[in-house]
This record gives structure tokens, sequence and C-alpha cells, in this order.
């Protein structure tokens, strides 16, 4: 019983290090966790083929543990983006917008859409920004100082988004829905996705991201679209499944 346990841990070990090692973002917590995870694996059937003495309580123990640990890093991305709001005011919000509900925002720069998210998540609405400006400059500009800005620019590091991986921008919002009951996430950046994606499929993951709020009825969704570089006609396809904000 001991031998088929062993074996059992070993492969679920294997199992959970290789799930950590292929979560995008690829993070160094990621990879040397996996590391971590294959080395337990190996100790696992250790006894088997060296002079090693384990009990059944340390194989048991070991894989509940790495368990734990896996998921924790596998909403990792989600966690330290903390989903906090800024400030809680006691003022009525300026803008009648429904959770579970997508907006889109024309306008030829971003600045509504950061406007319309400053006054939510100053009246203690937990906030995801996710932008193509520098973060710096957006919390300067918008009194932002907690809520969680993801930057569209091609680096592996905490709080930035490849723009070519739509795939993560549409993991980054569904988790975050699924982290809160109160909350805002605002797109800028559309036209910068636009030169490392076709539009078509950016299209299409703005839909998916709008299917999932929609579904979950937890936050809302504003972007923020260039009408003098998207033109009205691509504006237009966005509209079938998004209302529009004068």
């Amino acid at each position: 019983m001991l031998k088929t346990l062993a074996f059992i841990s070993c492969g679920v070990n294997i199992f959970w290090g290789i799930r950590v090692l292929l979560k995008k973002p690829k993070t160094s917590m990621n990879v040397l966790f996996s590391i971590l995870s294959f080395s337990m694996a190996g100790w696992c059937i250790a006894p088997f083929f060296f002079h090693i003495f384990i009990t059944l309580w340390a194989i048991v123990i070991n894989t509940v543990i790495m368990g734990v640990l896996t998921e924790l890093l596998l909403t990792y991305k989600i966690n330290i983006t903390k989903t906090i709001s800024e400030d809680t005011l006691i003022t009525p919000i300026n803008y009648d917008f429904t959770k579970g509900t997508s907006y889109i925002i024309p306008e030829n720069n971003p600045d509504k859409v950061f406007r319309v998210f400053s006054e939510f998540v100053n009246h203690g609405v937990v906030g995801l920004c996710i932008t193509r400006q520098d973060p710096s400059e957006v919390r300067k500009k918008y009194m932002l100082s907690k809520i969680p800005i993801f930057w569209l620019v091609p680096k592996n590091e905490p709080f930035c988004l490849d723009p070519r991986d739509l795939k993560n921008l549409l993991y980054i919002t569904e988790e975050f829905a699924d982290r809160t009951k109160n909350g805002i996430i605002i797109l800028d950046g559309i036209e910068f996705l636009m030169i490392h994606n076709d539009f078509p499929r950016i299209v299409s993951v703005i839909e998916e991201i709008t299917k999932n709020i929609k579904r979950k009825k937890s936050c809302i969704f504003a972007v923020s679209t260039n009408i003098s570089v998207l033109g009205e006609d691509n504006i237009a396809l966005f509209k079938k499944f998004m209302e529009e904000v004068e």
C-alpha cells in the first residue's frame, strides 16, 4: 500500500508542478515552485531506490501541503491586485451604471473612462484598471493610490500584461470578477492592442469578457475607444454587445 500511495503522490506532485509552470503570466515564483514540486515527487518514491525511510503520513502531508500551495499560486496574479477601493464616500455616485453590464465610451482621449472609474472606486467599489498609459501617471492624474493598475506592455513582470496575449487579458478580468461582488473594470488601450492582434480577435475577446461580466453580475466593465483611430464602423461592432455612454 505504501508503494502504491507513494507513486500516486509522485504523479500528483508532478501534475501540480506542471499546472503552475504552464500558468500565465509566468513568474520566477512559478518556476521555483514547479522545481520544488518535481523534487517532492522524487522524494515520494526515493525510498524504493535509495536507503531512505519515509512514513505514510509524511507522504500524505507532503502531498496535501503541495496541493494547497498550488492553489495559492494559481490565483497569485489576482491576489496581488488586492481587490480594494480607494475611499468610501457617502455622496451619491454620479453615474448610473449597472453591475453585470458592459459599457463602451467613445472619446478621442481616454479621460471620461478614468473619471468614471475614479468616481466608483472612491465610493467603495473595488477596481481593476488595465491601461496603455504609464500607471504612475494615471495614479498621479486621477489620484489613485490603492487600486491595482495593469500596464499593457510586453514585459514579464507583475502588473504588466503582454498586449499580444489576449488570453491573459481574459483571465485577469474573469478572475477579478470571481473575487468581488461589487467591482468595476476599465480597459484603455484597444488601439494599442490592434498593433499586436487582429481586430476581429480583439472584438471576440472583449465580447467574451462582457459575457462573463453579464453572467456573474458582480462587476461593471467599461472600455474607452478612440473615435478617430477606430472609426464609427469598428466602434459599431462593440455596440452590438455593449451599451454606449454619451
